[in-house]
């Protein structure tokens, strides 16, 4: 293969590249923005209905097990705070607490919390829904 179809692929290798990236980044803004409606309907009708709105953050399997990006953790839990949300964070009650916290996922791998994981996460809101 010669250098300028090398030049050539790897050229069209990159357009792709950063065309995915803007995709991925317009489609997450569009969740967002979707996700910030919901929010604020269901603060609707919880106010509506005279109840209480408690938002639960349960922290996945990769934030313990690769490096973590916290970007949309952050903008999540500063919009649901500014609008006066409870927001209980299970990581910083739970998971943030323990020297191993994938313990307490199934043989320590990706998937949903093992009995021990969501017993704590039940022990957890109940206590925090109290105060």
């Amino acid at each position: 293969m010669s250098k300028i179809y090398i030049i050539y692929y790897f050229i069209i290798i990159y357009k792709i590249k950063k065309r995915d990236i803007q995709k991925q980044s317009k489609s997450t803004i569009h969740d967002i923005n979707e996700f910030k409606k919901i929010i604020l309907l269901a603060k609707k009708l919880v106010e509506k209905n005279n109840s209480k709105l408690y938002f639960v953050y349960l922290p996945e399997y990769s934030r313990y097990k690769t490096k973590y990006d916290n970007t949309y953790y952050s903008l999540i839990k500063n919009f649901v705070t500014e609008l006066n949300i409870t927001f209980i964070d299970i990581h910083n009650e739970i998971f943030k607490k323990e020297k191993n916290p994938l313990k307490f996922f199934p043989f320590e791998m990706l998937g949903h919390y093992n009995i021990e994981g969501y017993k704590k996460v039940a022990e957890s809101i109940f206590k925090l829904s109290k105060e």
